[in-house]
């Protein structure tokens, strides 16, 4: 399970990596005074946003082996935003709060504020160890 959570996750970054390391580079080309594909340009912002789009987050999760968890969480929080429900599935595969960071695309501070609110949410001590609790979960 972790493996095949591991491989899609791998998947999602490389894609959006990939697409950052386009823009930079037409970033730079127009810097050094070349021309750039503006249709191009426009394709591969709307491609991006689509790698950032509530539906593949949604198959990522549907993909995980733990999908009745998933949905349970879904079931019994159902008022929990996207952002929670993503760093819930992070926590619980014990991903640090920096590589956290990194796949939500926000700072660590971010995230430890993200996992506090969870706690409150769930009725858990503000130290309570919160990857325990969605393993039991």
């Amino acid at each position: 399970a972790q493996e095949e959570f591991n491989a899609l996750w791998n998947i999602i970054v490389s894609t959006r990596k990939g697409f950052l390391g386009n823009v930079e580079n037409m970033v730079n080309a127009q810097r050094n005074g070349q021309k750039v594909d503006v249709a191009l340009l426009k394709r591969m912002h709307s491609e991006l946003e689509k790698i950032g789009n509530e539906n593949i987050w949604e198959e990522f999760m549907l993909l995980i082996s733990e999908r009745e968890w998933y949905k349970k969480l879904n079931n019994t929080y159902p008022t929990l935003t996207t952002v929670l429900r993503r760093c819930c599935v992070l926590t619980r595969a014990d991903y640090s709060t920096q590589s956290a960071a990194e796949l939500l695309n926000v700072g660590p501070r971010t995230v430890e504020h993200y996992r506090n609110t969870l706690r409150h949410i769930f009725g858990l001590e503000p130290r309570a160890d919160l990857t325990e609790f969605l393993l039991r979960f």
